[in-house]
């Protein structure tokens, strides 16, 4: 059986909380990583009695006896699940031990590709807001489109390092930070994070990690919540970060109670997930609350006014997207894409464009004039479609031709028609008769 490698100098003077790491370590066997989707809520159900097989702490995660390729799997096109590492999904169990008003705002501040951020989007299932937030241009193009499978409205994707969101004034009633670490938690599937460990990384990721939470602090409202996560295993990066902050006075410890799932490591102040003791790989968890006396940061100010659609818009928007979407706040950009945002969503997005990027946010229904409206892909995955759009449900074969541009035609109706699989939205044809435009993205 194959073992894992490990880093030549492991584990050097780095203290780590539990004892002989590096023989536990090392007799892992990468043959024994598993593969774990989690379900969406709505667009997923139909795959519950597939897949039976449950992560413990997430109700909506489940194990793949094996990998499939994905891409060649039309539910995975049509957002009905996303891939994700088990371990990750223990931030459900964060989020059962926590009280949040019942419209919050969440900031997930390090984002991408977009695992914790789809299961954030998800638990809050359209209401509130969440900003995901990735400070790399590539990966946050990943995360926007992850994020626009989700078929949620109430999502904004900003690519603003933390002092800038921070100098937005925008305050959040839950952070998540996935912080950049050492990775040591991947060692036993990604041999890549092998060879990039050191010590003198590993503080390089400390001070990185110290900086990006002393920024972000501030946007965390009086009694909100700091939720600190990475893929490491070792103090430095962990529990002595919270320890950092609650020396600071304006946090209290969040005490999760993990004890009823075997293997899960319990430390000064989160919770360790190692592999070989649990079915997923390396992963650590700890939850602050901000105590209630903090003083208060400069309030958002809301914007004095927004701009909504016109009659004629909306006759032209309508035959895409339901009511609701409709009477939200209008975007219409040089080029002519309009955007759809939420007021409470409107406000964030007008306060942090003027700190940094913004990807995209709520919903862009399309492209835009005066008697057209071109719907986009992000309107195709919509959960609550308007029941004026046609449609047309694909085979497991037509979905995929679909997809891959190689569908000829269908027999359907002249017009733009949705394409679904499923039930779930894929994406848009124009059928012209004999034969199909293909929009699909």
């Amino acid at each position: 059986m194959m073992t894992t490698l490990l880093p030549a100098d492991f584990p050097g003077s780095i203290t780590y909380p539990i004892d002989d790491i590096a023989t536990e370590l090392g007799a892992l066997s990468p043959e024994d990583v598993s593969t774990c989707i989690r379900l969406h809520p709505h667009k997923g159900r139909h795959l519950t009695t597939q897949y039976t097989d449950q992560v413990l702490w997430c109700d909506s995660g489940r194990y793949l006896s094996t990998r499939p390729k994905f891409p060649q799997e039309p539910d995975w096109h049509a957002g009905a699940y996303y891939v994700q590492d088990a371990s990750s999904m223990i931030l459900c169990q964060a989020l059962s031990s926590i009280d949040l008003p019942e419209d919050p705002a969440l900031l997930d501040l390090c984002a991408a590709p977009g695992g914790k951020s789809t299961l954030l989007a998800d638990w809050l299932s359209g209401k509130g807001t969440l900003t995901a937030n990735e400070v790399i241009s590539s990966r946050a193009s990943i995360l926007a489109k992850n994020l626009s499978k989700s078929g949620y409205d109430n999502i904004m994707v900003t690519q603003q390092k933390a002092e800038q969101i921070a100098k937005s004034q925008v305050t959040y009633d839950l952070v998540l930070v996935d912080a950049p670490c050492s990775g040591e938690g991947l060692w036993r599937k990604n041999p890549s994070a092998v060879e990039e460990w050191s010590v003198e990384n590993v503080h390089r990721c400390v001070t990185r990690q110290a900086d990006i939470l002393s920024s972000i602090a501030p946007t965390v409202r009086p009694r909100g919540y700091l939720i600190y996560m990475t893929c490491t295993y070792n103090d430095l990066e962990n529990d002595q970060q919270i320890d950092q902050l609650l020396q600071g006075g304006q946090w209290n410890l969040v005490t999760m109670d993990l004890s009823q799932y075997d293997g899960i490591v319990k430390t000064s102040y989160g919770h360790l997930m190692i592999p070989g003791r649990i079915k997923g790989e390396g992963q650590y968890i700890a939850v602050l609350r901000k105590k209630e006396d903090e003083e208060e940061t400069t309030h958002l100010r809301q914007a004095k006014k927004h701009d909504y659609l016109s009659r004629k818009q909306r006759d032209v928007v309508a035959p895409f997207v339901t009511d609701t979407p409709l009477a939200y706040t209008a975007i219409t950009t040089p080029k002519g894409l309009l955007y759809l945002l939420q007021p409470s969503l409107m406000d964030q997005y007008l306060a942090l464009r003027k700190t940094g990027k913004v990807v995209r946010a709520g919903l862009i229904a399309g492209k835009l004039s005066d008697r057209l409206l071109v719907p986009s892909q992000e309107v195709a995955y919509q959960i609550n479609r308007s029941a004026a759009i046609t449609t047309y449900s694909c085979t497991g074969e037509e979905a995929l031709a679909y997809v891959h541009k190689t569908l000829p035609s269908i027999d359907s109706a002249k017009g733009w028609i949705l394409m679904t699989y499923e039930g779930n939205g894929l994406g848009w044809v124009k059928n012209i008769g004999k034969r199909i435009n293909n929009y699909f993205k």
